[in-house]
């Protein structure tokens, strides 16, 4: 799969992001099936909220994490938290846990390879965002 630079960030991510929102929907074991699938296929960066399937499909996912030695320094992941439902509680407005939290610290991730100067001014996609 291909790679990209992540804007100013400098770190790699596959070109394609790997959405995680029905990882649970076929049960546990299918869907570690499908993150260690996608990581076999090259998928590094990887979209979580902490709406999809209430939070198990993130559960889901650290347990693939949890179960695979040095796997989460290869990856990046991408969150969303807040989002409600019409008719939810505190729909017009972000889980006040959530909007308060400061943001982890980031990982140690190595240097990419230098880039030929003829594309080093090249813009690169930022990974998809959601107004949900």
């Amino acid at each position: 799969m291909q790679q990209r630079v992540l804007g100013a960030s400098g770190v790699t991510v596959s070109r394609l992001v790997y959405g995680c929102m029905r990882l649970v929907g076929g049960g546990q074991a299918q869907g570690k099936r499908a993150v260690r699938a996608a990581v076999d296929a090259g998928f590094t960066i990887f979209d979580h909220a902490d709406i999809y399937a209430d939070g198990g499909c993130e559960r889901l996912f650290g347990e693939v994490l949890a179960e695979s030695p040095g796997l989460r320094e290869r990856l990046a992941l991408v969150s969303k938290c807040g989002i409600r439902g019409a008719g939810s509680p505190g729909a017009e407005a972000p889980k006040p846990a959530m909007s308060t939290m400061a943001p982890p610290a980031p990982t140690q991730r190595s240097q990419p390879k230098a880039t030929p100067a003829s594309t080093a001014t090249r813009s690169v996609p930022g990974p998809r965002t959601s107004s949900r």
